[in-house]
C-alpha cells in the first residue's frame, strides 16, 4: 500500500502507452504477497525544525515537507502488485519508508488488493474531510489520526505468529529519466543498518529481486528507499513487495535460466530480472591467509616457513587502486600471523583484521558492521571448500571465491566499479578507524587506560574561523545538543562576532576527528550560563565533555559554579544523561526548560584524560 493522500498529479501527463507496453505484468508468477505501508519521508528529516531552517522544505497540505513532487499518484492503467502502479517524482533527499515485518503475513493477490482498496478508500475519504475542514484544522489533523491508527494496526495486517515462508523482495519500476540514476535501499533498527544495497535506475524498465536469505529478521525494523542523486528521479513503481512465487514462477526465475556469473535472469524474451542485488560491486574482499595469501600453514611452519603468494599481493594492490577495501579473516594465532603481515608491509592494506578461532561467517559479519556496509558487498577468497561453504550457508549474500581464481577476479564485473578521483584514496579513510578498533579490541586495560594510550588531544578554536563547520554541527546534531536551537545562518554568524563561543577539534594517535563541538555562553552578573553545547556523537564516551567543561570552568566561568540551560527536545536525552553522569545537578524538574549547575569541585573528581591546547584567543 502507498500513501496517496497527497496526490495532485494529473495522470494523463504520462505517456502511459509506452510504459504499459514495456512493463511486464508478473502477477501470474506470484501466488502471495505481504502488506507493506510505504509513506513519504525525507532522508535528512529533523522535523519540525527543518520546516523553517531547511532550504529544501516544500510545504505539503498538512504543513509537513513534500519530498515528492505532487505526492504518490495512482496509475490504474499500469499493472502492479496492488492492482495498479504509482507514479512518484523523487526530489533530492526524498524517500519511501515502511515498517518491516518480523514474520510477514502473506495474502493472495486478490485479497491484498481488496485490503489495499479498502484502506486507500478510507484514506481518500479522510483526506476529503480534512480538505473540507481546512479552516478549522489547517494541519489536517484527521490525516494524522488516520496514519496513527494505521501505524497501530500495522502489525495486525502485516505480522503473523506462524511462519509464512516467502521468497524475497521484488522491486519493479519504470524510470522516466533519460540518464542513469539510482536508489539506495536499507533495512535498519535502533542498532543501525542491518542490510544495504543499491538499485540502478536505467531509463525504462528495471526489475530487482532480493532473496529472503539476504534480508535481516528481528523486531522493530524499518525499510527505506531513497533517491541517491542530487536531481529529481521520476519513476512508475509497479512492485515493491515481499512476495512468494508460485511454482512455475519460481522455476522460471531460480532454476531454468540462472546465469551463475552475473546472476541475471531471462524469463521470457522481454522479461529480464536485470541488475540483481548480487550484481552489486564488491566493496570489501576478505582474504584468508594459509595457502591463500601465502603458501603453507604459518602455525606449523612459522613465519619463515611460509612463502608469500605474489599474485595475491598484486591483487590487493590493484583492488586498492580501484577503491575496493581488503580485509583478512583467518583461523590463526593473531600475533604470529599479524607479524608476518607487517613484514610483508600489508598491515595498512588489510583493514579490520579478524585473526582468531571464531567461525568465519561471524567474523565477516563483524567486518560488515565495522565498515557499515551491506553483506552483499563483501566477498571472501579462501582455499578451503569447508570455510567457503560455512560462510555461504550462514551468510548467503557473501560471494565466495576459491584462492585458485586469484588474479582472474580482476576481470569479473563485480570487481570493476566506476572509478573516481577518490577511489584510490578510499582505503585511507578506513585505515584510521581500523587501527582504532583493532587496538581497542586487543587492549587489556579499562576504558580510561585505553584513552590515555590513545594520546587524545583537544584543541580549543575560534568559531569565527570555522563558522561553516560550527553551523553544520548546530543544525545537524540532535542527541548531543542541549538547546535544539536551529538558527538562521546569518543570525548564527552574527552571534559568533559577540565573542562568547568556542569550538574544538579532537585527535588521537590514530588520526583526526576534526571539529566535533561548539559551545556558546552568556554572562548575567556573576552568573555564567551555557546556552548552546553541541557535540558530535563520534567522540561520545571519550571524556571530551569532562575536558571541555573543566577548561570552561577554569578559563571562562566567573565563579566556581556555572549553569547549563537545558531545553528538552525529546531527542537530547543522551546529553542530559551524560551531564548528570559527570556531576551536573538539576536546579528544578525537567519540563520544557531547566537549568543544571556544575562546579569546579565536582569536575575535579573527573580528571581530564585529554591534553588541551588553546588556540581560541581566550
Amino acid at each position: 500500500m502507498f500513501e496517496i493522500a497527497w496526490s495532485k498529479f494529473k495522470a494523463n501527463q504520462l505517456n502511459k502507452k509506452v510504459i504499459i507496453e514495456e512493463t511486464i505484468d508478473v502477477s501470474q508468477m506470484i501466488s502471495k504477497s505481504a502488506f507493506l505501508q510505504w509513506e513519504e519521508h525525507c532522508v535528512e528529516c529533523s522535523a519540525p525544525d527543518c520546516y523553517t531552517t531547511c532550504p529544501l522544505y516544500v510545504k505539503r497540505a498538512d504543513y509537513k515537507c513534500s519530498r515528492f513532487v505532487d505526492g504518490i499518484n495512482k496509475i490504474s492503467e499500469v499493472p502492479g502488485g496492488d492492482g495498479f502502479s504509482v507514479y512518484i517524482e523523487f526530489r533530492r533527499w526524498a524517500k519511501l519508508e515502511t515498517q518491516w515485518p518480523q514474520s510477514p503475513r502473506l495474502y493472495t493477490l486478490s485479497f491484498l488488493r481488496k485490503l489495499t482498496y479498502l484502506l486507500n478508500s478510507i484514506e481518500k475519504f479522510i483526506s476529503f474531510l480534512s480538505g473540507m475542514l481546512i479552516i478549522v484544522s489547517k494541519k489536517r489533523k484527521l490525516n494524522e489520526i488516520l496514519y496513527w491508527l494505521l501505524l497501530k494496526s500495522y502489525p495486525l495486517f502485516s505480522e503473523t505468529k506462524k511462519e509464512d515462508k516467502y521468497d524475497g523482495l521484488f522491486f519493479q519500476f519504470y524510470s522516466l529519466n533519460t540518464e542513469l540514476a539510482g536508489f539506495q535501499f536499507e533495512i535498519y533498527n535502533k542498532n543501525g543498518v542491518q542490510y544495504r544495497t543499491r538499485f540502478e535506475a536505467s531509463p525504462g524498465l528495471n526489475q530487482y529481486f532480493i532473496h529472503q536469505e539476504s534480508l535481516p529478521t528481528g523486531n522493530n525494523f524499518r525499510a527505506r528507499l531513497w533517491n541517491e542523486g542530487q536531481t529529481s528521479l521520476k519513476v512508475v513503481i509497479s512492485w515493491l513487495h515481499i512476495v512468494k512465487f508460485n511454482s512455475s514462477g519460481y522455476d522460471l526465475i531460480f532454476n531454468k535460466v540462472k546465469k551463475e556469473s552475473q546472476m541475471q535472469f531471462e524469463v521470457t524474451d522481454n522479461f529480464k530480472l536485470a541488475h540483481s542485488e548480487t550484481e552489486q560491486h564488491i566493496k570489501c574482499l576478505v582474504f584468508d591467509l594459509d595457502n591463500t595469501l601465502w603458501e603453507g600453514v604459518i602455525g606449523d611452519a612459522g613465519a619463515d616457513g611460509v612463502k608469500v603468494n605474489e599474485h595475491m599481493v598484486s591483487l590487493i594492490m590493484e583492488l586498492d587502486s580501484r577503491g575496493i577495501i581488503c580485509s583478512v579473516c583467518s583461523k590463526n594465532n593473531f600475533e604470529i600471523a599479524w607479524e608476518k603481515i607487517k613484514q610483508l608491509s600489508l598491515d595498512e592494506y588489510l583493514l579490520f583484521p579478524k585473526i582468531n578461532w571464531l567461525p568465519k561467517s561471524e567474523n565477516i559479519k563483524s567486518i560488515a558492521r565495522e565498515m557499515n556496509i551491506g553483506m552483499n558487498t563483501i566477498a571472501l577468497i579462501d582455499d578451503s571448500l569447508f570455510e567457503r561453504t560455512e560462510v555461504s550457508k550462514n551468510c548467503p549474500e557473501v560471494r565466495c571465491y576459491d584462492a585458485l581464481e586469484g588474479l582472474n577476479l580482476l576481470s569479473f564485473p563485480e570487481f570493476n566499479p566506476l572509478l573516481s578521483n577518490l577511489s584510490s584514496k578510499r582505503r585511507l579513510s578506513y585505515l584510521t578507524e581500523s587501527k582504532r578498533l583493532s587496538t581497542k579490541t586487543t587492549y587489556t586495560g579499562d576504558i580510561d587506560e585505553f584513552l590515555k594510550y590513545c594520546e587524545m588531544k583537544l584543541i580549543i578554536l575560534d568559531p569565527l574561523q570555522n563558522k561553516d563547520r560550527c553551523y553544520e554541527l548546530v543544525m545537524r546534531s540532535n542527541q548531543f545538543n542541549i538547546s535544539g536551537i536551529k538558527y538562521n545562518k546569518d543570525d548564527f554568524y552574527n552571534l559568533l562576532t559577540i565573542n562568547q563561543s568556542i569550538c574544538w577539534s579532537v585527535s588521537d594517535r590514530f588520526g583526526d576527528y576534526g571539529i566535533v563541538g561548539f559551545l556558546r555562553w552568556e554572562h548575567s552578573g556573576l552568573n555564567t550560563i551555557i546556552i548552546d553545547f553541541v557535540m558530535s556523537c563520534r567522540v561520545a564516551e571519550k571524556r571530551v565533555e569532562e575536558a571541555i567543561f573543566s577548561w570552561f570552568s577554569e578559563n571562562i566561568s566567573l565563579t566556581n559554579t556555572f549553569q547549563i540551560k537545558f531545553v528538552n527536545t525529546n531527542r537530547n536525552k543522551p546529553i542530559l544523561e551524560k551531564l548528570t553522569q559527570i556531576g551536573a545537578v538539576l536546579v528544578g524538574p525537567i519540563d520544557n526548560t531547566t537549568n543544571l549547575t556544575l562546579t569546579k569541585e565536582i569536575l575535579s573528581k573527573n580528571p581530564s584524560l585529554l591534553k588541551i591546547f588553546n588556540e581560541s584567543g581566550f
